[in-house]
């Protein structure tokens, strides 16, 4: 995992270093703004539908996942964002958040809620309306017959950006 983790990482940052472009400083031609309001698509590490919206503030966003594991989970974030390039188009994240839902595993069934972090990269690529990101998502179920903390949620998320 933490090796397909380290793989995603060093695409992305490929990925910038082939499209960042040099502008010179002139009152007629500005970079580009390489943001986005909406984002909907899918998220793998589990399989998930993923919609992130930023507010009024270009840096605080809200995201949210379905995910179908054992069940299905539901997940709200609420993220800060920072940039990493002048474009724009590179952005740290980390947040918090909740989630809740319903689980069948090893014959067992029930309702599963608790609270979730997230940290990871977001990028805008800048001719096509696709973004993708990379996170970690730990979480601590509370409401389960254990108590019990997940470190192995998170991955690569793939969406229209508009």
């Amino acid at each position: 995992m933490f090796k397909k983790l380290l793989l995603s990482a060093c695409f992305i940052c490929a990925l910038t270093c082939m499209n960042t472009s040099s502008y010179a400083q002139s009152e007629k031609v500005k970079p580009p703004k390489y943001t986005y309001k909406n984002a909907i698509g899918v998220k793998f590490s589990p399989f998930a539908v993923t919609f992130k919206t930023f507010m009024g503030q270009r840096n605080r966003a809200f995201e949210a996942l379905l995910d179908f594991d054992n069940g299905f989970r539901a997940t709200v974030l609420y993220e800060f964002h920072g940039d990493l390039t002048a474009q724009r188009n590179l952005k740290w994240y980390v947040g918090f958040g909740g989630h809740g839902g319903y689980y069948d595993k090893n014959l067992e069934d029930g309702i599963s809620a608790g609270v979730d972090g997230v940290a990871g990269l977001d990028y805008k690529f800048s001719r096509l309306p696709l973004n993708i990101s990379l996170d970690w998502q730990p979480s601590l179920e509370l409401v389960t017959p254990e108590t019990e903390f997940q470190a192995g949620r998170g991955g690569i998320a793939v969406r229209l950006a508009f």
